[in-house]
């Protein structure tokens, strides 16, 4: 259990403690001090003597937790937090009938502003009332006896108050880690995107650079709309990479998807539009779009507003018409292709939906064109 007696002598003794793992230490020092009353006050007894040596063992077990003997081991503040919540439990056994009415007033008032579901709250509330009344005339009785069935229920319920607020720790806990991985993720994008503006020739709207923007709207969704992610006990690394894996394809293929249509004028459309031949058309993989003879004999637009051959004006206009000024497209571009990835999963339910439904109504007409 350790030679240290004094809470500020076995501070100085472990060194520099943070001040979140602080508030663990006052709880470890507090069942320690705990402890000892117990263990004086039941001596002569062997049940309640088994349950204070394993509180020992676990008096042990919270201090090498919280400072650990080689300091590469790291703190380990959950470990800590739940044996400490165990021991509480424990300590239910060793109550006299006076202490344990007043952990029944504890508990009640735990149950009440507890966030569990109400069925079960309320079930529960029922169940303890109904004892702590039976423990109450007792108290009055000349010789109080201990109810051991009032003590176990007791426990029980102390335990699953303590699961509920371990339980909410982790949630905060792995939320705050991802939405921290998140972060990092962003700061690399960003920092890649403005190495990239800062090269001779600046950003390129080439498939390498929608993918990139579509990627960081992804992640930087991941720090505004998490509350779906859930990362269960006893999985951590999975979760870890999948979530932010999900997010960084899906906002990737929503920004490629949605750069496509712009540049087909299909469903939205950014006016004016950037020029034939400008790096934003670097994702044209065709070989006659390679062939320098071919881009020579290309005729160029005088006007950002040209049509050229094969876009027909009767084309049914877009959904949504974007307005830019001229030169200045580029930056409604980034923004569109962004705010993509943003939204990744439902672009893509929205882009699908709408483009299959266009080409059931074109199908359709084509088919009464015929005949």
């Amino acid at each position: 259990m350790g030679e240290v007696n004094s809470p500020i002598r076995f501070l100085k003794s472990k060194g520099v403690i943070n001040f979140s793992v602080q508030h663990v230490v006052a709880e470890f020092l507090d069942c320690r001090e705990t402890l000892e009353t117990f263990a004086d006050r039941g001596k002569g007894d062997p049940d309640k003597q088994r349950i204070i040596d394993q509180c020992r063992l676990k008096l042990d077990e919270i201090s090498e937790a919280l400072t650990p003997s080689q300091w590469w081991k790291g703190r380990k503040v959950f470990i800590a937090w739940r044996l400490i919540h165990r021991m509480g439990e424990d300590f239910v056994l060793l109550m006299n009938c006076e202490e344990l009415a007043a952990q029944g007033c504890k508990i009640l008032h735990d149950l009440r502003t507890s966030p569990m579901p109400d069925v079960v709250r309320l079930d529960w509330i029922s169940k303890v009332d109904e004892r702590q009344k039976k423990l109450e005339e007792a108290l009055k009785q000349p010789a109080p006896c201990i109810d051991r069935g009032t003590a176990h229920l007791y426990k029980t319920v102390t335990n699953i108050i303590n699961d509920g607020v371990d339980d909410r720790f982790w949630d905060i806990w792995s939320h705050r880690f991802l939405i921290f991985f998140y972060a990092i993720l962003l700061a690399l994008g960003a920092l890649w995107l403005l190495a990239r503006f800062a090269v001779p020739g600046g950003f390129s709207l080439s498939v390498p650079g929608v993918l990139l923007l579509g990627a960081m709207g992804g992640v930087a969704s991941g720090i505004m709309t998490m509350d779906q992610e859930y990362v269960a006990k006893g999985h951590f690394w999975l979760p870890l990479l999948s979530f932010p894996a999900v997010r960084i394809t899906q906002g990737a293929l929503a920004a490629i998807i949605v750069f496509w249509m712009l540049q087909c004028h299909y469903l939205i459309r950014i006016d004016p539009p950037l020029e034939r031949f400008n790096k934003g058309f670097i994702c044209m993989t065709s070989p006659v779009w390679r062939d320098p003879a071919f881009q020579r004999n290309m005729p160029v637009a005088k006007s950002s507003h040209v049509r050229f051959s094969g876009y027909s004006s009767a084309k049914k206009d877009p959904i949504l018409d974007l307005k830019a000024p001229p030169g200045k497209q580029i930056y409604l571009y980034l923004l569109v292709l962004f705010f993509a990835g943003f939204t990744g999963d439902k672009i893509l339910k929205f882009m699908s939906d709408k483009v299959t439904s266009r080409l059931f109504s074109e199908a359709e007409k084509t088919k009464e064109a015929k005949k």
